[in-house]
């Protein structure tokens, strides 16, 4: 009874030191990174770059992702890059208490072991440079088949210079001025000559 109220409130600390962590990385500074990431027989997917920025002390990337079928095996996960720096993953699977209703695949040294196809996975990858990180530095957090010795996803990591920015602004994209429509009206924009020559180059357009 003893033990397992123990498991109990050690498996509860670890879900809500996970939650906590990943709730506040998200609304973090550039130390922070999200993959959105498939593991397959083929090399994997990643859906983008992490960009991070420079000049921190550690970095959080966290990595979520289904394995595609038909890959099932032992994933050996490691960081490439110069200059090394240390790093730690820790993984969400297997909780601290399993009711037997799912069977979780398990994950030591760095190793996610008897993963299955439709498995899905949470990582977090702690960094922690040795050195002063320049934007020069490439990075790669590899999964390696341990079998077969095949890369079976690859996360590149880039780092550099990351100016502060209103997402709004960021995601707006500036009105395409080649559909020839004004962004204030739907009606198309009647273009006169001058603006034609000039997408010829004209030297002469429009001289009075």
């Amino acid at each position: 009874m003893k033990k397992t109220k123990h498991l109990f409130i050690i498996g509860l600390t670890i879900i809500i030191t996970f939650t906590i962590c990943t709730i506040a990385a998200m609304y973090s500074t550039p130390d922070f990174g999200h993959a959105v990431t498939m593991i397959t027989k083929d090399g994997g997917i990643s859906r983008h770059p992490v960009l991070l920025g420079l000049n921190k002390d550690k970095y959080v990337v966290l990595v979520t992702g289904t394995v595609k079928s038909p890959y099932k095996g032992n994933v050996k996960i490691v960081l490439e890059g110069k200059p090394a720096m240390d790093y730690k993953i820790y993984s969400r699977y297997p909780p601290e208490i399993n009711l037997g209703i799912h069977k979780f695949h398990d994950f030591e040294d760095n190793t996610i072991k008897n993963i299955s196809a439709w498995d899905k996975y949470t990582l977090a990858v702690c960094l922690q440079p040795k050195n002063k990180i320049s934007k020069e530095s490439k990075y790669n957090l590899r999964f390696y088949d341990l079998d077969s010795n095949n890369t079976v996803l690859s996360i590149p990591i880039i780092f550099r210079e990351l100016v502060n920015f209103n997402i709004s602004n960021e995601i707006r994209r500036p009105y395409p001025k080649t559909h020839g429509f004004d962004k204030k009206s739907s009606s198309p924009k009647k273009k006169d000559s001058c603006s034609v020559n000039k997408t010829h180059h004209s030297k002469n357009c429009c001289e009075k």
